[in-house]
């Protein structure tokens, strides 16, 4: 890589297949009305040709509308396909991003020098795997992983192992090996696909592919689990971690949901059942034995400090600059005192069009700390230094499709399970 390497990062088949799942509640919701405006259009110019007799020249401008809005998806729709698709170029002691967008207010260039970047992560979202590059001033830089490129970002990864977090180096091996070219991904194996979807972090092909294994494993239902999470509403993941906790009695990931979603929802004979569950528990995946010994301490003794943002106060005060400093050694800086992450179970943040829903996290208590500024990045930075907080997902009570999924599934598994 001595004169470097230019390439556009574009969405591996999987992960447009993902994103394209993820999406179609959305567009069926937007055809429906989109159909409603056109039969309304229809309706009146049947009304002035047939039944009036009064049409003209003049009545295009009905049209008017429908062009604005059509114009206006139009423009975004090229916005995301061109975000989605963003130029890199790789050298040895730097890399630098072209934003692709329509954008005029964003910086169209970034140079990112290895020798300044912090420990490059990753970080498991709804749309697919990102490493996140932080400069050591300025904003983070994620990068898709589940890309038609992706050996060649691996491989720049790998050369620049000392600049990596151990548990994005851990991940390298099987990132590379459970990789399918752009070309064989529509011939490859099941359960190849099923590696490329669980390793890359795409939780809606992932759900979709595997309900179509003929005999799943537990191996599967774990898996499923594991996507689910990344996506579910967390009442329905609620319900799913206490179902696959009774499938897996030896799947620790569940049982600690299960703890903190109960402390989001403030119910306390269900923190006090889920807390003794976690003490019983061998090994633990996210939530380290020190932490549950803490928790058990604050919930007898009760000397949890309410964390800043989370009185009536905040609320009144919606407007006012509240925000938070995450510092490497987990201590949030708010201009109303500071608070260490080992308090909090988990975060929710709600990505709406027009972002003016605040950042929330929440403590064991089911206190509510609220930001409104610079929610995404807050919220991707918490998620960094406190892994054993949980991302938490609010989109409906329903999940019609999560259950179905999940339902069918398992029914695939009890045959299996009584042949064994």
């Amino acid at each position: 890589m001595a004169h470097g390497l230019k390439m556009i990062l574009r969405p591996h088949p999987g992960a447009s297949w993902n994103l394209s799942l993820e999406r179609r509640p959305r567009l069926i919701g937007l055809s429906i009305l989109v159909g409603l405006l056109l039969s309304g259009l229809a309706a009146v110019s049947v009304w002035a040709i047939f039944i009036r007799q009064t049409a003209d020249a003049s009545d295009l401008q009905l049209l008017f509308p429908a062009g604005m809005l059509g114009l206006l998806f139009l423009t975004a729709g090229v916005h995301r396909f061109l975000v989605a698709r963003p130029r890199v170029l790789l050298e040895d002691d730097k890399i630098t991003l072209w934003n692709r967008g329509l954008n005029p207010w964003t910086s169209t260039v970034r140079v990112l020098r290895v020798n300044t970047l912090l420990p490059v992560q990753a970080l498991a979202e709804a749309r697919g795997l990102t490493c996140v590059l932080q400069p050591g001033k300025g904003e983070p830089i994620q990068l898709l992983l589940a890309s038609d490129r992706a050996p060649e970002l691996l491989d720049w990864l790998a050369a620049h192992e000392d600049r990596l977090h151990p548990s994005l180096r851990a991940m390298l091996p099987q990132l590379r090996t459970a990789f399918l070219p752009k070309g064989e991904w529509s011939r490859a194996p099941l359960d190849a696909r099923l590696d490329f979807l669980y390793f890359y972090s795409l939780p809606f092909a992932f759900r979709s592919l595997v309900t179509k294994k003929p005999r799943p494993t537990e191996e599967d239902v774990e898996r499923f689990y594991r996507m689910s999470r990344l996506s579910a509403d967390f009442l329905y993941l609620h319900e799913l971690a206490n179902e696959v906790a009774r499938l897996r009695p030896d799947f620790a990931l569940p049982r600690e949901d299960a703890f903190r979603i109960a402390c989001v929802m403030r119910v306390k004979n269900e923190i006090e059942q889920s807390l003794r569950a976690l003490e019983a528990l061998q090994t633990r995946e996210e939530i380290p034995a020190g932490h549950v010994e803490r928790w058990k301490r604050n919930f007898k003794y009760k000397d949890i400090a309410a964390p800043p943002y989370s009185g009536i106060g905040a609320r009144l005060l919606a407007g006012v600059s509240h925000y938070a400093r995450v510092s490497p050694d987990g201590t949030l800086h708010t201009h109303d005192g500071e608070v260490h992450v080992e308090q909090f179970v988990a975060v929710r943040y709600a990505m709406t069009w027009l972002n003016t829903a605040p950042l929330e996290v929440i403590d064991l208590a089911g206190r509510t700390m609220r930001i409104n500024q610079e929610e995404a990045a807050t919220c991707m930075a918490i998620r960094l230094v406190a892994p054993h907080i949980l991302h938490i997902h609010t989109h409906s009570y329903m999940a019609i499709r999560d259950r179905l999924q999940f339902r069918k599934l398992k029914s695939k598994l009890r045959p299996a399970s009584q042949e064994v």
